[in-house]
């Protein structure tokens, strides 16, 4: 399916019930992994890489799965395209470079490295927020996430 990533994010605020997925999953031809999570959804598709969440039985979050701990155990790496042609093999400069701005606001974590602090980047675009998550070892991405944006995750 060309343009996955812009079909993706299409279905952020649709209903999981609705004709969009629908739509979405016969055109690409994969039926989904479902889970319960309370009373929200976790909408997997392992062979691509990628996750859906619900909130209120609507899409409100899609994370790309690049090279997580779990990732090589439950997923297929995500290995396509993301926003502006940012690919999973762009660095955190890269990624700048592509978006051409600075992030929104930057943070440091817990790395899954354990030597280093990885770091994540958010940018606000247009009616998204997107993160990056880069290993602070080595300054790879290793996942991406994508949420419908809301009055409480506008404000930085």
């Amino acid at each position: 399916m060309e343009k996955l990533y812009e079909r993706m994010t299409s279905l952020l605020g649709e209903p999981y019930e609705g004709a969009a997925f629908r739509n979405f999953v016969t055109e690409l031809g994969i039926e989904p992994s479902v889970l319960s999570v309370g009373s929200e959804l976790d909408v997997s598709f392992p062979e691509l890489g990628v996750s859906f969440r619900t909130k209120s039985g609507s899409f409100s979050a899609i994370e790309f799965h690049i090279c997580t701990p779990t990732t090589l155990r439950q997923f297929k790496p995500y290995d396509r395209e993301l926003a502006a042609g940012i690919t999973p093999n762009d660095n955190s400069e890269k990624v700048k470079q592509k978006l051409r701005m600075a992030p929104t606001k930057s943070r440091r974590r817990p790395g899954h490295s354990k030597t280093e602090w990885d770091f994540v980047d958010l940018y606000d675009l247009e009616n998204f927020r997107v993160s990056f998550s880069f290993d602070g070892e080595t300054g790879a991405m290793y996942f991406a996430s994508v949420y419908a944006r809301t009055n409480r995750n506008t404000k930085t």
